[in-house]
């Protein structure tokens, strides 16, 4: 018989923790990140919101929904990441739930849309292999738009080598109790990515509750030529996220070789897997696979007018 759920808002850090635990869950009885994994979420709560969270303000959480059982286990969140982009983290005993979770996320997006004159676009990623809630999304009138994301694996069998850097690099952490390490960090973020968060974000930004390190190769005067955060979670899964190298300083190797080390680190600290996500179509993915990152998990985005 199945088990009464309900909806829930968010209500504090209990159940972001809850959140949490449902994501590792998923992992460990998948197989897959199904869609998000605890990186994704702790990056986007302490990366995109780190002057809330500085501030001990959380706006982020009023687009959260829940879904737990009468016993209060958690099974089920809807959630967005930006303005038009939305995703189901389903426990695979309650993938029953996604048309009400379906109907949450039209309401709660058409509810955010700055005026009735704004193109607003819904879209929604999903793993290319829940082909039931691609059915759901055509029949509600979606459009399925493609391959939008990819994570890749590496299985770590075997010792990682670990090349040489160029001449006049030399690679560490970051200190983010340091001033010129965030400022060298806010400096390379914005040249790679286009971020605009300032210096002052990173040590809140690092707050993030799972295990990672930021490693960055250095030039000679301090300035960050590539860096990289490695994460490892609970189920001891290592993530490369993110990944970037100055515009000045590519083609020479510096991004192999500082992932090449995070391998070897999270190797050390007992991974047993470490996993990479890009967009499907980006010329990272090159780099990944030359370093033994398998693509195992295709996401979709449907697209249907908000």
């Amino acid at each position: 018989m199945a088990q009464t759920v309900r909806m829930i808002p968010y209500r504090g850090e209990d159940d972001y923790q809850r959140m949490r635990e449902l994501l590792l869950e998923i992992y460990r009885l998948t197989g897959k990140n199904v869609a998000w994994d605890v990186v994704r979420l702790d990056s986007y709560r302490y990366g995109r919101f780190w002057q809330e969270e500085r501030d001990n303000h959380h706006p982020w959480a009023a687009d959260m929904g829940l879904w737990e059982t009468a016993a209060g286990k958690l099974v089920a969140i809807a959630h967005p990441e930006g303005d038009k982009e939305w995703f189901f983290d389903m426990h695979p005993d309650f993938y029953h739930l996604a048309p009400q979770m379906l109907d949450w996320i039209e309401e709660r997006h058409g509810a955010r849309r700055p005026s009735p004159t704004t193109d607003w676009l819904l879209n929604i990623v999903i793993h290319s292999e829940l082909t039931e809630l691609a059915a759901l999304l055509a029949g509600r009138g979606f459009t399925d738009n493609g391959p939008a994301e990819v994570t890749r694996t590496h299985p770590l069998a075997g010792l990682v080598d670990v090349g040489e850097l160029a001449a006049g690099y030399v690679g560490r952490p970051f200190d983010f109790t340091d001033p010129a390490d965030c400022e060298q960090r806010a400096l390379i973020a914005k040249l790679v990515f286009g971020t605009t968060a300032p210096p002052e974000a990173y040590p809140i930004k690092n707050l993030a509750p799972t295990w990672h390190e930021t490693w960055g190769i250095f030039t000679a005067d301090g300035e960050a030529a590539a860096y990289c955060t490695i994460w490892l979670d609970d189920n001891r899964t290592g993530c490369f996220e993110p990944v970037g190298t100055h515009p000045d300083h590519r083609r020479r190797g510096l991004a192999r070789t500082m992932m090449q080390h995070g391998l070897r680190r999270l190797q050390e600290l007992g991974a047993q897997r470490v996993t990479v996500g890009t967009g499907y179509d980006m010329d990272a993915n090159h780099l990944y696979a030359a370093l033994g990152f398998s693509q195992v998990e295709v996401f979709h985005q449907w697209q249907k007018e908000g």
